[in-house]
Parts: C-alpha cells; structure tokens; sequence
C-alpha cells in the first residue's frame, strides 16, 4: 500500500454564501483519501461507516481506486456534521454533530495496510491515532493533523501522538492555540519543539500558504490564488492526502525540494477543493487545469 489514510467518512450539511448541500459525502479520510488516489496508485483507508452510508458513495470511492478493505460497519447511523460559514470563510460553524458509529470507532487495521510508505492520521480523537500508530509500521513516514477540539479536549493525549510522527499538520488557529504565542511563526517554534527533532511541522495559513519548520529550517509555500472560493470544508484534508501521496513516491529523509514540490501539489488540489460545496470539485479536477495551476504557482515560488 502506498499510502494509508485513518479518519472520518460521513455526511455533512454545509451552508455558506455561495452554496449549500446536505447528506453531502464528507469526512477526513474521504477528502484526504480522494485526493492521495490521484498522485498515489495504492490508497486504503481505515474508518466506521452506519448502516446508512450510501452504496454509490462506496462505488463512488472505489471508482478512485481506493482500498476499503479498512473501512468498517458499525453497529448504527454514519457520523453527520452540519456547518456554516460567513465573511471571508476562514472558519467555519459547527451547528450539529453527531458522532453515532464514530462515537465508538475502535480501528483495526487489515494486514495488507500494517507496511505503507506512508501513514496519514487525518482528524480523529488522539487516542484512536495513537492505536492506529501502534498497528501500523510505515516504510516511509507518519504524518498527522488534528484541530482545536483536541487541544482542548485531550491535550495530553494529542502532544503524546505528536511526539510520534514525523511530519504534523496544523491550521494556524490550532498551532496558535497549541504554542500559546499571538504570531503564528512565534508559536510554530515552540509547536515544533513539541516534535521529534527530526520531525517536521507544516502550518496551514489558507490563502497565504503554508509555513513550514523542515529540520533543516523554514521556508513558505504560497497558495493558489483561488479562482472562486464557494466551500472550504475539506481542503486541509485533501491538502494532507496529496502531501501523503506525494511522498510516498520517495525514499528515506523527506528533503527540502521534495517538501516543497509535495505542497505546492497540495496547495493546487486544495484549491480545486474549495470550488463547489463537498467533494465534487476535488472528484472533477481536471489534469490539465490542475498542470496549468501548478506550473502558476511554481513561478510565484521561483
């Protein structure tokens, strides 16, 4: 397996100023899985679906080419979240969630996904990234991301899974939060001193990239200037599974020009994210728009 993504599938209701949907396919594992599928050949994913996850949804994912060997049924509903966003969008409202099979959601992990090159714990409670940390064996790297609920909830939890990776996602909200500081480069620093030293820590800043803390030392990678934002839900997860994918094409330490290459990857993925309400702009990206946009972003990184 190249690459093995943990997390949530459910359904979402979303609400913004420029689109709305409900029982809308969503999750971390799905966002990050769908966008790992279109740079890695081998994805699984690893989650709890109810009784009520939709047969299309699974025939929708395994068109991508995505393992749901992992994918468990439990003993009830799928999760649903229901959110809106307002303004610019940077954050969203959580109006409902209820957890239902996620509630529960002990991961076992298939044989055939204990040696990826590549782990990506997507959002999930820290003590369920921990199990899965203990079942699998990456050939490559761990990779992390979590959010603010955990750093409230369960922080103790959550900096002893951090301590575990190799590479952590934050937003800049949560690495504020987590490194108690008011500037984001400030609390980076201190975030980072949380990992392993050999660990790297990438910081989600939205329309202004990403800030990153390599072992070797910082460097930014722009966003791509968005042609239409219309619903954010989901873009930092596609942007960690194109990260994931990206390297799971590697071998050994992760460099920096490896590095950036993967994010300037996962910048573009996540800007085809953002275009319509849930998944369907990230299933419809086009190859050759998403080439065009990579080649644009590059020439900002030059």
């Amino acid at each position: 397996m190249d690459v093995v993504v943990v997390g949530s599938m459910g359904y979402d209701a979303i609400s913004t100023p420029k689109g709305s949907g409900e029982d809308l396919l969503g999750g971390s594992a799905t966002y990050a899985g769908i966008a790992a599928s279109f740079a890695a050949p081998k994805v699984g994913v690893v989650g709890v679906v109810g009784h009520d996850f939709k047969a299309e949804d699974r025939d929708l994912l395994e068109a991508r080419g995505i393992d749901l060997t992992g994918l468990m049924q439990g003993d009830g509903s799928t999760f649903r979240w229901w959110g809106s966003y307002e303004g610019t969008m940077d954050e969203a409202t959580t109006l409902r969630t209820d957890l239902n099979v996620l509630g529960s959601f002990d991961p076992k992990v298939p044989e055939t996904y204990r040696h990826p090159s590549v782990l990506l714990c997507a959002n999930l409670h820290p003590l369920v990234q921990a199990s899965v940390l203990e079942q699998v064996t990456a050939r490559r790297l761990t990779m992390l991301d979590s959010m603010n609920l955990w750093i409230e909830l369960a922080n103790d939890d959550l900096l002893n899974v951090l301590g575990r990776v190799d590479i952590v996602v934050l937003n800049d909200a949560e690495v504020r939060s987590l490194g108690t500081r008011g500037s984001t480069a400030a609390a980076a620093v201190v975030v980072k001193g949380m990992l392993r030293p050999d660990a790297t820590l990438i910081v989600k800043r939205g329309e202004h990239g990403a800030y990153v803390l390599h072992p070797t030392g910082p460097m930014v990678v722009p966003a791509v200037p968005s042609p239409g934002l219309v619903d954010p839900t989901g873009c930092g997860d596609s942007f960690a599974g194109t990260i994931a994918a990206e390297l799971a094409k590697g071998t050994g330490p992760v460099g920096r020009a490896e590095l950036r290459s993967a994010l300037e990857h996962a910048s573009v993925v996540a800007s085809f994210t953002l275009e319509t309400v849930g998944v369907s702009g990230l299933l419809d990206m086009d190859v050759h728009a998403k080439a065009a946009r990579l080649q644009d972003l590059q020439r900002l990184s030059a």
